[in-house]
């Protein structure tokens, strides 16, 4: 009976080793399947999930885009705050402007102004010309320039008044300025050249010009062509966006109720037009941005510029 009990005993354990080395040997090989499905020692080889290579090949092109992007604002950026080492002028004067927020405290005007333009009085001279765009109602900038004995007609297709002569030397018209003739909308438009003919100034120098015209000084940049080379100093109020718009593809400005937001587009057609004025013989003199700006990788792009240019192909002698 001993005999038979250590014989069952030899065959269970022998089924219970095949057991254990049969178990061994199926986790294993559960185990090798899935670290090739999901993941685990590196020298194990497994090629990549189907979907691996689009979703890499996405992110590298965004990446790419925003790099792009990063590099034109910061070049525009650059271009517009870059001044020349040496002042182009000895005497300037901001002329014209209003208060708004203004409050009187101890007999002094406190608050913040707008419209005033630089203005460098080296560059004027009797009987000078203006082209004034832009009046909202405020002619102070006007009247001072016909104060120094400047000609000026003032441009605004948006004041609800027809066009008459405000005094001895200043003119109103009721018409903007645009790319072309015709129409913005319901206002009357047109171009830089049309506008100069109107004032009698198709040839010769156009002494200052001033455009603060809320984002339709792009198109104008971009298509004034000979015109700009006939202005001596410019007053240029540059809207990198608005809530009037964006500047699009074409020379215009698209209107939108979207929050403002400056496209790698709209960047470059920015450079564009400023290299226009680049190529006219401008030289910027003066810049000042506003405080809103829109965030990127290299800084913070201000939505809005003041500048004051100068043609030095027109710089007068110092007899003149």
């Amino acid at each position: 009976m001993h005999r038979q009990l250590r014989s069952v005993i030899r065959k269970t354990k022998a089924r219970s080793l095949y057991a254990i080395i049969l178990f061994t040997g199926v986790a294993t090989y559960l185990a090798v399947s899935l670290e090739n499905t999901f993941g685990g020692s590196p020298s194990i080889h497994r090629p990549p999930a189907p979907s691996a290579a689009p979703f890499t090949k996405g992110r590298s092109s965004a990446a790419q885009s925003t790099s792009r992007s990063d590099a034109l604002f910061t070049r525009l950026q650059t271009e517009l705050e870059s001044l020349p080492a040496e002042s182009l002028c000895h005497s300037q004067r901001g002329l014209g402007g209003r208060c708004f927020n203004c409050m009187i405290n101890n007999e002094t005007v406190l608050g913040q102004t707008d419209g005033v333009k630089p203005t460098c009085l080296d560059w004027l001279h009797a009987n000078c010309s203006v082209l004034s765009f832009g009046i909202n109602n405020d002619f102070s900038f006007d009247d001072q320039m016909s104060d120094l004995g400047c000609t000026v007609h003032a441009f605004d297709p948006t004041m609800g008044r027809d066009s008459y002569r405000r005094s001895e030397r200043v003119f109103f018209h009721a018409e903007g300025v645009a790319a072309a003739d015709g129409h913005s909308g319901t206002f009357p438009v047109l171009s830089l050249a049309s506008a100069a003919a109107r004032a009698g100034l198709e040839t010769g120098v156009i002494d200052y010009l001033k455009l603060d015209v809320e984002g339709s000084e792009w198109e104008v940049l971009l298509t004034a062509g000979a015109t700009l080379r006939q202005v001596r100093q410019l007053a240029l109020e540059l809207h990198l966006t608005h809530p009037y718009g964006q500047l699009t593809s074409g020379v215009g400005i698209q209107q939108s109720e979207v929050a403002p937001h400056v496209s790698a587009e709209g960047a470059r057609r920015f450079l564009e037009a400023l290299g226009k004025l680049r190529e006219a013989g401008f030289l910027m003199t003066h810049s000042v941005h506003s405080v809103a700006c829109q965030k990127y990788a290299g800084g913070c792009l201000p939505f809005m510029y003041e500048t004051v240019w100068v043609n030095i192909a027109l710089l007068p002698t110092r007899s003149q």
